[in-house]
C-alpha cells in the first residue's frame, strides 16, 4: 500500500522495496502493469530490467551495480490508471 502512495500522491518511480511480487516474464523496456496489493491495476510502465533480475531484486537480492535509489519502473517512464478510467501521464514535470 505504501508503494501505491507514493506512485499515485507523491508521482515516484517504483522502487523494488515496494514490491510484493512479480509475474510473468518481460525483459528491459517491456511495458509492465503495476497493480496494488488488493490486485487493481494502478498504471503501466517501462521495465528497467529483466522479469527474473526484478523478482530477485524484490526478493532483497539486490543485483550488482545497482542502487537503492534505482527503479524497476521509473517515473518518467510511467502512466497511472485514475479512479475515473482516464489514464494521465506521470512525468513529473509541468505541462
Amino acid at each position: 500500500a505504501g508503494a501505491v502512495r507514493a506512485l499515485c500522491d507523491r508521482g515516484a518511480s517504483l522502487l523494488a522495496a515496494g514490491v510484493d511480487r512479480v509475474e510473468g516474464s518481460f525483459g528491459v523496456g517491456d511495458v509492465v502493469e503495476l497493480r496494488g496489493p488488493d490486485g487493481v491495476l494502478i498504471g503501466r510502465g517501462m521495465s528497467c530490467c529483466e522479469a527474473v533480475v526484478a523478482r530477485a531484486w524484490a526478493g532483497g537480492e539486490k543485483p550488482a551495480g545497482v542502487h537503492n535509489h534505482d527503479a524497476l519502473v521509473h517515473r518518467d517512464h510511467l502512466v497511472l490508471v485514475s479512479n475515473t478510467g482516464v489514464l494521465a501521464s506521470n512525468t513529473g514535470g509541468e505541462g
